[in-house]
């Protein structure tokens, strides 16, 4: 049995240990003040404005008097594809990459099927984009498994696009997310920042509609437990005992060639480091480490990227 010490250069505070399904709110986005992570396009074609709500449907934000909308007054403009970006990372959101959960409290009014709004990503600083329900670019389990309240692929705008459309009954609360989860190394990783772009796009035909208004962008995690990565397909290794104290054993199916362990932080920095060749099964020691939450990145033949969360628990 092969034995992994980490050198601990860095320690997570002792006091963030957390229950089953608790939620850490990291921020919120209330169009009132400053908004640092969010960035509005400046063209003239733009239609989205920060400010009080004044017509029939859109007639006063969720909290407490501005919102983000599409025109103040009056209806939505045709032929026009309006945008504004919200950048997510270790700063807004200190688990990220591995666990990013976003809420938006919003109204939408618009010709049905035809015209709307749709949410996009970046994982690459912007030089291409995928609608959050077909993301395929940035690490882990995305917004189709565990979007609520959010369209599908069949909810398509007049390009195809998925999207919101219609009338919504009042306010919505819509939620997505991002889990860590096994990927290839191939696959494009999220850089420092990613780019959660809220798109609205009309045809050319006139409308008596009001668009779509957003308030309230909430930021958050959720700690589900010590199994949260037992729930996606890992497949390849088991983590026990987790919660740990002292010591923890990873167990795999098989013999790899190579094995890649790194162990971060709560703002996603590594302060441990350790790579072996050939074994079934290794042991993690982990007297060096507080108590708190880290997350295991393990790297199967240089290939195969795996997380696991890990508690320490003294």
């Amino acid at each position: 049995m092969k034995q992994i010490l980490f050198m601990v250069v860095m320690l997570i505070p002792s006091n963030i240990i957390n229950a089953q399904g608790t939620e850490f709110n990291w921020d919120t986005v209330d169009f009132e003040n400053g908004m640092d992570y969010l960035f509005i396009d400046t063209s003239e074609t733009n239609t989205w404005h920060v400010c009080k709500p004044e017509k029939s449907f859109f007639d006063s934000a969720y909290s407490p008097t501005r919102a983000v909308l599409t025109d103040s007054a009056g209806y939505y403009p045709v032929s026009n594809h309006s945008f504004f970006d919200l950048y997510i990372g270790t700063f807004n959101i200190p688990w990220y990459p591995h666990d990013i959960y976003i809420e938006i409290t919003h109204k939408y009014d618009t010709d049905t099927l035809r015209d709307g709004g749709f949410i996009t990503v970046s994982c690459d600083g912007g030089k291409t984009w995928m609608n959050i329900i077909n993301d395929e670019m940035c690490i882990g389990i995305g917004p189709m498994h565990t979007g609520k309240n959010l369209y599908s692929q069949y909810d398509t705008l007049f390009t195809g696009e998925p999207g919101f459309s219609g009338r919504s009954d009042g306010w919505i609360k819509t939620e997505f997310a991002w889990y860590v989860a096994i990927t290839k190394r191939t696959m494009n990783e999220p850089v420092d920042t990613m780019i959660v772009r809220f798109n609205f796009i009309s045809d050319s035909i006139p409308s008596d509609k009001e668009g779509w208004m957003i308030d309230d962008i909430r930021l958050f995690s959720v700690d589900i437990g010590g199994e949260i990565n037992n729930s996606y397909p890992s497949g390849h290794f088991r983590v026990f005992p987790n919660p740990a104290v002292s010591e923890v054993n990873l167990e795999f199916d098989k013999i790899y060639h190579s094995i890649d362990i790194e162990i971060f932080d709560l703002s996603s920095k590594i302060i441990g480091k350790s790579f072996f060749r050939g074994p079934d099964n290794c042991k993690l020691d982990c007297t060096g480490l507080n108590s708190g939450i880290y997350v295991l990145r393990i790297i199967l033949d240089s290939e195969e990227i795996c997380y696991h969360k890990l508690l320490i628990r003294k």
